[in-house]
């Protein structure tokens, strides 16, 4: 009887386990696949980087600095000589440094030292020490492959900005594992580095143009408010959204993305959500969840539809640009806190005259659609930036002229053929394109326009016709 017990029970623990197993195995599908895609890749990729970066190093290495790198490292030198040497802030970015200049170390009270675009390796930075009380240090655009340990001794140091260097995911963080703000973008990393969990205080961490494919070590960081893994072929694992509860701003622009998990719900507090230039083919109805969210940005996907869900948000800021919308529903009308919309390089053919009703709107952006006809939107006092161009309107929407605010108006490349008296009235307006519509020339019609954008050209309006 007891043996029967027995393999029941392990007969039930296998069926279980089997069922987590087949969901595990589906969810982390699409990982595999990048996985063996990346590997495939990988090998050659690298050695054509390094090899490429190799010949760039012993270029540099031979060739003596060039004549406005000498002038800006004299330069630099006699201000470092003679300025005071209680200086908070210094620069010496661009001058093809391989060594610091002894100059530089009589300033000791320096909290913020940018060494961007030198020559600087990891061993000369070993003298940055003598800086105690450094809190923000740039050194993009050298030719670090590690961190030196000597960077331990920066107690203050909060913010560090590593692009466009060598290094991989070997680098030694925990040597700064103080920092709040980290910048790693444009690297050699084919991994979230191990030693990131040892920054535990990270609150913002840009990641951007590498090679990571999985992220999940990031989830590790409780305190990340900020981040950007954009340019890598990622797979945004479900399971470590509801690790990340901190997370306010998470992009993952040009990412390979083909879907937006539902498990992104669980964080609570996201304010900006932007996955830009993937392939995603919908906005998921959940979207609406996300109750904290202000900004969406989906530019170039191939969203055609908008969900009626998205609608219950507190939006502030939608972009929606170069996707396959045919229609924008009339309940935009809801997004009461709207200020920036981007409709434009759709297949529009109409916009709703709810949008009448966004009464916060500031720049409205429909340019490059098919647009016949222009709603009414004289309620819309905020707006000082109107983009219409690019689509076959065949007459001046007239309800632009009650826009008090507008600074910039474009209407270039439509059908219109005259303008109304009425727009000597919009006393604010800065720019206004009116190039490329159907003002025939020699014509009375044409003459009214030409002398009405002169008197604007005189009212110092910058004006494109013709």
């Amino acid at each position: 009887m007891k043996i029967f017990y027995a393999f029941i029970f392990l007969f039930t623990l296998s069926n279980t386990f089997s069922i987590a197993q087949e969901r595990s195995e589906k969810e982390w599908k699409e990982l595999k696949e990048r996985q063996e895609y990346f590997a495939f890749q990988k090998d050659s990729t690298q050695k054509a980087k390094r090899l490429k970066f190799a010949k760039y190093v012993d270029a540099q290495d031979r060739q003596a600095p060039t004549e406005a790198q000498m002038e800006r490292q004299l330069n630099y030198q006699v201000l470092l000589s003679r300025t005071d040497t209680t200086l908070k802030a210094i620069r010496i970015s661009g001058a093809g440094y391989s060594e610091l200049p002894q100059e530089l170390f009589k300033h000791t009270e320096v909290e913020y030292l940018d060494l961007s675009r030198n020559k600087l390796t990891e061993e000369q930075l070993l003298t940055l020490t003598q800086f105690p009380k450094l809190k923000k240090l740039i050194l993009d655009y050298n030719q670090l492959e590690n961190l030196p340990k000597s960077f331990k001794k920066l107690k203050q140091l909060e913010y560090v900005s590593l692009v466009s260097n060598e290094l991989d995911e070997k680098v030694k963080l925990h040597y700064i594992s103080k920092v709040d703000t980290l910048y790693l973008s444009r690297n050699e990393l084919h991994e979230v580095p191990r030693k990131i969990r040892r920054l535990k205080g990270l609150q913002k961490l840009m990641i951007k143009n590498n090679y990571l494919v999985d992220v999940r070590r990031i989830a590790r960081l409780k305190k990340l408010t900020d981040l950007d893994v954009s340019f890598n072929p990622v797979f945004l694992s479900p399971y470590e959204f509801g690790k990340m509860a901190k997370l306010e701003r998470l992009i993952a622009n040009h990412a390979n993305l083909k879907f937006i998990p539902k498990e992104i719900t669980s964080i609570s507090n996201l304010k900006m959500l932007s996955l830009a230039e993937n392939q995603l083919t919908e906005i998921p109805s959940f979207i609406g969840d996300l109750d904290s969210l202000e900004s969406l940005v989906l530019y170039k996907n191939q969203i055609a539809v908008i969900p009626s869900s998205l609608f219950k948000l507190q939006l502030n800021w939608l972009d929606l640009y170069h996707n396959q919308l045919k229609e924008v529903p009339s309940a935009i009308s809801q997004l009461g806190e709207l200020e920036i919309l981007f409709l434009s390089h759709n297949q529009l053919e109409a916009i709703p005259e709810t949008i009448n009703e966004l009464k916060q709107l500031k720049e409205f952006y429909v340019h490059h659609n098919q647009l016949r006809a222009f709603p009414a939107i004289d309620n819309l006092k905020e707006l000082w930036i109107v983009r219409i161009n690019n689509n076959q309107l065949s007459e001046f929407p007239e309800s632009i002229l009650s826009l008090e605010k507008l600074k910039e108006l474009d209407l270039s490349s439509n059908m219109i053929g005259d303008l109304p008296v009425g727009i000597m009235e919009m006393h604010n307006l800065q720019s206004f394109r009116f190039n490329d519509n159907l003002v025939e020339k020699y014509t009375a019609s044409h003459d009214e326009v030409e002398q009405l954008i002169q008197n604007l050209e005189q009212k110092g309006v910058e004006v494109t016709f013709e």
